[in-house]
């Protein structure tokens, strides 16, 4: 499987257009509250692989089940690896395996999941960057009503001296179940953090799920997550740990999350 090494505007362009036509008639989004993250600009060299471990418990959330067979999330620990590997420059694939353990102690596996990342040159768009990624895959009853789902993400951002600033729109599509439509859902996730020192930054994230675009909810019916968060690296290990309180009725009132990143040689 072979991808050019340099890749420019237009050809991005293309590529949204080819992700977007293959998910345009699926449905709304899953939700996807085992991966909360901004996406910034890292990707995976050619060849090489790397762990990641997405984690986060819910101490008081939402009690009452959306639909039957919902498992809501209050006091729900998630936790997912994520293996990724580098195809070819700029660009990565990733496998999600998702974990939950739930309240009455029993621990299930939430199906899996597969993204492809690609991450434009950083010496065409330095000191910003964009990129996009396709995600798709299977999710059970107990996290969705609809089976099989995608989601096309933008992601890009801002890098000059200690500060960071970066914004990821994503479009989800039910690919089947009963919120099967053409119209996406929208959700926005942003950053912005200060390097401290070489390893260590602090910041702020805030997720919002706006629902389907040409129906959305009022603002107090939206979910936004406000998350207070620090980042620690150092040779390649890092840790992203957020505690996040919830801003309108449709939020979980607290989440405390952390994404672990683990070297492989």
């Amino acid at each position: 499987m072979g991808f050019p090494e340099h890749c420019g505007w237009r050809n991005a362009s293309v590529l949204v257009l080819v992700l977007c036509a293959g998910v345009i008639h699926g449905p709304p989004a899953f939700a996807a509250p085992d991966e909360i993250q901004v996406y910034l600009d890292d990707i995976n060299a050619p060849g090489k692989a790397g762990l990641e471990l997405h984690l986060n418990y819910v101490p008081k959330g939402r009690k009452t089940p959306d639909y039957p067979g919902e498992i809501p999330p209050h006091r729900v620990f998630r936790a997912m690896p994520e293996i990724s590997l580098g195809l070819a420059p700029n660009w990565d694939m990733g496998l999600y395996l998702p974990l939950q353990a739930s309240p009455d102690g029993n621990l299930y596996s939430n199906a899996a999941r597969l993204r492809l990342k690609y991450l434009a040159p950083a010496q065409d768009t330095k000191p910003f960057f964009w990129g996009v990624n396709l995600e798709a895959g299977y999710v059970p009853l107990r996290v969705s009503e609809d089976r099989y789902a995608a989601e096309l993400r933008w992601f890009s951002g801002y890098r000059n001296g200690p500060w960071l600033f970066a914004v990821n729109p994503i479009f989800g599509f039910a690919l089947s179940g009963p919120n099967k439509s053409p119209t996406p859902d929208l959700d926005l996730n942003f950053k912005v953090a200060r390097e401290l020192n070489d390893e260590w930054a602090i910041g702020f994230e805030h997720y919002a799920g706006f629902g389907r675009i040409n129906n959305m909810p009022n603002s107090s019916q939206q979910d936004h997550v406000f998350y207070f968060v620090v980042d620690f690296e150092r040779k390649g290990f890092g840790v992203n740990f957020g505690i996040g309180r919830g801003l309108t009725n449709a939020s979980d009132d607290w989440v405390i999350k952390a994404i672990v990143s683990i070297p492989l040689k």
